[in-house]
């Protein structure tokens, strides 16, 4: 799974659980800063 595939994943799990109804954008940006730490280590 690369970082794109993980990052539609991390979506389609927000949107199971209503989070993205207005914060689409900015979840999506939390999930790439998130996810860009996580790869750097």
């Amino acid at each position: 799974m690369n970082s794109n595939e993980l990052i539609v994943y991390l979506l389609q799990i927000g949107n199971s659980y209503g989070l993205m109804a207005r914060t689409n954008e900015q979840y999506e940006y939390l999930v790439r800063v998130t996810l860009s730490a996580y790869l750097s280590k």
